[in-house]
C-alpha cells in the first residue's frame, strides 16, 4: 500500500500504537476521585506519558485504514483529541442528562407521527463497541477502533448528506 506523505509524517513523529499501558486506566481511575485542577496539573506527566501520547499514536495509526474507508477524514493527531480539561461532554452540571440531548418538536420538513419521529429529534448520536478493558492493552485493539469506524461510516456520511446545509445552532 502507498502511504500519503501525512501518514509518513505521522509514523515519524508518533510511534506505531500498541496498546495503552495499564497506568493509564488507573490514572484515570485517580483522576476521577481528584477531578480538579490542581490535583492534574501535578500529574500532568503521567497524563501526557501514558494517556495522551499512546492516543496521538491511536490516532495516526489509524490513518492508513480511514484512507481505505474513509479518506476524507481528518485524523490529526494534534487535532483529533479533545483536551482533557476543556473536554465538558461529560459535566452532568452543565448538560445534564444525555436524554435532554433532543429536540422539542419534529424538524422542520417532517410532520408529527412520523414513524422515525423519536430519532429525528436526536440532536446527536453516538456510536462504539464493547470490548474487555484488557483488549485496549493490545496492539489489537487498533483494529478494532478501525473496525467500529468503519462500520458506522455509512451512518456518518449519510447524517452529514442529510444536514448539509442545515444550520445547526443553539
Amino acid at each position: 500500500m502507498k502511504r500519503s506523505p501525512s501518514v509518513l509524517f505521522d509514523m515519524e513523529e508518533y510511534p506505531p500504537f500498541l496498546g495503552f499501558p495499564r497506568e493509564a486506566v488507573e490514572f484515570f481511575k485517580r483522576l476521577k476521585r481528584n477531578n480538579n485542577r490542581a490535583w492534574f496539573e501535578k500529574h500532568r506527566n503521567e497524563y501526557e506519558e501514558c494517556a495522551k501520547q499512546p492516543m496521538q499514536s491511536l490516532v495516526a495509526s489509524l490513518r492508513p485504514h480511514f484512507e481505505r474507508f474513509a479518506p476524507e477524514y481528518d485524523l490529526n493527531p494534534k487535532r483529533s483529541i479533545f483536551r482533557i480539561y476543556r473536554d465538558t461532554r461529560f459535566i452532568k452540571k452543565r448538560f445534564g442528562k444525555l436524554e435532554g440531548a433532543r429536540l422539542q418538536r419534529m424538524p422542520k420538513g417532517y410532520d408529527e407521527g412520523h414513524p422515525m419521529e423519536e430519532y429525528l429529534k436526536l440532536k446527536q448520536f453516538f456510536v462504539g463497541g464493547s470490548m474487555p478493558e484488557s483488549r485496549a492493552f493490545s496492539p489489537k485493539f487498533l483494529d478494532d477502533v478501525a473496525a467500529i469506524c468503519e462500520a458506522a461510516t455509512p451512518l456518518v456520511l449519510f447524517l452529514n448528506d442529510a444536514t448539509r446545509g442545515v444550520k445547526v445552532g443553539r
